[in-house]
């Protein structure tokens, strides 16, 4: 009984982490170094959350309905840092670098151009 937990205990975990390996493409590929810590935390364990940037890359990139309605929400576009995001979504070593392949980035990129269009603000 206890082998039949552990084995289905470790699919689990093979599924989870491959589900993660699937969504990573979707961060541009120097995230980390933007990383956040999270106001919480104790003293062995610290949270981080991904860039605003890096989120709103990550979900033009995989851009379900509830994806959609996070980007576009007013909150989120207030807050870019609008210059950073082209860099994100441009740049060689960053979301380019890490996509799976062309077409994905194609993709994303004719989301990107449709979402900067709608939402950025106008330069004074």
């Amino acid at each position: 009984m206890g082998k039949m937990i552990l084995d289905d205990l470790r699919k689990r975990l093979e599924r989870l982490d491959e589900d993660a390996d699937l969504m990573i493409d979707n961060f541009p590929y120097n995230f980390q170094d933007r990383l956040q810590p999270l106001p919480f935390g104790g003293t062995k364990v610290q949270f981080y959350t991904p860039s605003l940037e890096d989120l709103v890359i990550a979900k033009l990139c995989s851009f379900r309905d509830t994806d959609k309605a996070d980007v576009e929400s007013k909150a989120v576009r207030n807050s870019l840092d609008w210059d950073l995001l082209e860099h994100l979504a441009t740049d060689e070593d960053e979301l380019r670098a890490s996509i799976l392949n062309d077409w994905r980035y194609r993709d994303f990129y004719i989301r990107y151009q449709e979402y900067v269009e709608r939402w950025r603000p106008c330069e004074s």
